[in-house]
């Protein structure tokens, strides 16, 4: 085949990966504005640094701020109104919602009045606003070990699968009702679990990242927020550069072929 067209055909793939995730290439420099909404999820180990820290490798750059205490649930941001304190003070590109972490777990009649409700109250706050705002769900993972009432309420989720399953199909749900991209962290991970388990992601409490899980969650928002590749950049933070460069190039395959993203794993 001539040479001319097999390089259209990989470029009109890539274009297609492109669209398929909502996203479309760009090399042009950017700056964003990106408002995080979530708890200690967000902060570990300051991941939206690490983002920043990948933006200046492309030639980007981010500007940020973070609403984020400790175990906060949306309905609890929701009832602060940290959302319209935080929309006022200027102009976002991005607002980021990430949920306390066991509540996309639990049955559903629960998620409906919780994670569903004040998940979309918050996307109709941000819309009203700021509608130039666009909101992108930080898709958590699933915990090794669960206890107390997920254990018993959703038996199936007890375990790290289980869980990661439902946490990511519920959060696919809530993008849906209100019109939100999918940064898919909790795919990622699951990846690097099931193909690379040597590559440690959680930090001693099995609950929340170390410095491998949150650069790898990084990673994932650089693909989404910027619609740029991470397996291009050279940016390693403090991990070995084999390390990173496999986490980048992890992040890539999901955040770009939305694998992971169809079918829940």
């Amino acid at each position: 085949m001539n040479l001319a067209i097999i390089f259209k055909l990989r470029t009109l793939n890539i274009m297609l990966s492109f669209l398929l995730c909502g996203l479309s290439p760009n090399s042009r420099p950017q700056t964003l504005r990106v408002l995080f909404i979530g708890n200690s999820y967000t902060y570990s180990n300051d991941m939206p640094v690490i983002i920043q820290g990948l933006a200046a490798s492309g030639g980007d750059s981010l500007d940020f701020e973070m609403e984020v205490p400790d175990g906060a649930s949306l309905e609890e941001h929701y009832k602060r109104g940290s959302v319209a304190i935080a929309l006022k003070e200027g102009d976002w590109d991005y607002i980021v919602l990430q949920e306390q972490s066991l509540r996309p777990a639990m049955p559903l009649k629960q998620v409906e009045k919780e994670f569903f409700r004040y998940g979309t109250l918050l996307g109709q706050q941000i819309g009203q606003l700021h509608p130039g705002a666009k909101i992108a769900l930080f898709v958590t993972w699933g915990r090794w070990r669960h206890t107390g009432s997920l254990c018993q309420l959703m038996p199936s989720a007890c375990g790290y699968w289980g869980s990661d399953s439902l946490i990511t199909l519920r959060y696919r749900m809530l993008a849906e009702r209100i019109g939100a991209r999918l940064a898919p962290v909790g795919p990622a991970w699951r990846y690097v679990q099931q193909n690379h388990p040597e590559i440690e992601l959680f930090n001693p409490d099995a609950i929340h990242p170390n410095l491998e899980g949150s650069y790898l969650a990084a990673c994932c928002f650089y693909a989404i927020l910027f619609g740029k590749d991470p397996a291009r950049l050279s940016y390693n933070y403090v991990l070995a550069p084999e390390v990173a460069a496999l986490l980048r190039e992890v992040a890539s395959k999901v955040a770009f072929r939305c694998r992971d993203n169809r079918d829940g794993h």
